[in-house]
C-alpha cells in the first residue's frame, strides 16, 4: 500500500465520525452556523490574501483553487487542478509529514470543533507541469459547500530557502577557513617554538664547548 492509499485508509474512520457529527440535530445547527461564518471569512480571505488558496475534502480531492494557486501550481486554469488529489502536488519527501499532520489536525477538530487546530509546514511541491518549488503551507479545517474540508494557504518560499542554504554554505566555508587558518597559525607557532628551542640548545652547546 503506497503512502497515498495509506492516508486514505486512515481517514476513512474520520469520515465516518464526521458523518455522525453531521447527523446530530444540534451539531447540524452548529455546522450550518459555522458554514455561514466560514464562507464569510473565506470570501474576505480570498479577496485580501496574497497567498495561494486550495480547498480539498477529507479524501484529498481538490474542490477549489484560486487564481494565485493556479499560477503557483503550474496550471493554465482551475479546471486542470480541481478534481486532482492534493497529495499529487506534494513532493514525495513530504508525503508522510503532510499526511500525518493533516490526520492529527482533523482528529482534533472532530473531537472538539471549538478548538480549531492549525498546522504550518514547510515542504517541497511538484507543479502540474512537473517543475518543483518549496512552499510554506498553513492548513485549517473549513466548512465548505456544507461539509468539513481543509483549506490550505501556500506561499512560495523557494528563494528564502535558497538564501538560507547559501548562508549556511557561506558559514560552513568561513568556519572551514577559520579552522584552516587556526591550524596554519598553530603550525607556525610550533615551528617558531622548535626553532627557538634549537637555537637555545645551539647556544648552550657552544658555551659548554668554550
Amino acid at each position: 500500500m503506497d503512502k497515498r492509499n495509506k492516508k486514505e485508509s486512515e481517514l476513512e474512520e474520520l469520515r465516518a465520525r464526521v458523518k455522525e457529527l453531521e447527523a446530530d440535530p444540534a451539531a447540524r445547527a452548529e455546522l450550518v452556523q459555522a458554514l455561514a461564518e466560514s464562507e464569510l471569512r473565506y470570501h474576505q480571505l480570498v479577496e485580501q490574501s496574497p497567498d495561494s488558496i486550495v480547498i480539498h475534502d477529507l479524501e484529498g480531492t481538490i474542490l477549489f483553487v484560486d487564481t494565485a494557486g493556479v499560477k503557483l501550481l503550474g496550471a493554465k486554469s482551475a479546471e486542470e487542478i480541481v478534481g486532482h488529489n492534493a497529495m499529487e502536488f506534494v513532493h514525495p519527501d513530504g508525503l508522510e509529514l503532510v499526511g500525518s499532520k493533516t490526520k492529527e489536525m482533523v482528529e482534533q477538530y472532530v473531537e472538539d470543533s471549538a478548538d480549531i487546530t492549525r498546522i504550518t509546514l514547510e515542504h517541497g511541491f511538484i507543479r502540474f507541469n512537473g517543475s518543483e518549488f518549496y512552499g510554506e503551507t498553513r492548513a485549517i479545517p473549513l466548512i465548505y459547500s456544507g461539509k468539513l474540508c481543509i483549506q490550505v494557504m501556500i506561499r512560495d518560499i523557494t528563494e528564502r530557502k535558497r538564501a538560507e542554504e547559501e548562508l549556511h554554505n557561506s558559514k560552513a566555508v568561513l568556519e572551514q577557513q577559520v579552522s584552516e587558518r587556526t591550524f596554519e597559525l598553530q603550525e607556525a607557532k610550533d615551528t617558531y617554538s622548535n626553532c627557538s628551542s634549537s637555537a637555545r640548545r645551539g647556544r648552550a652547546h657552544r658555551k659548554s664547548s668554550t
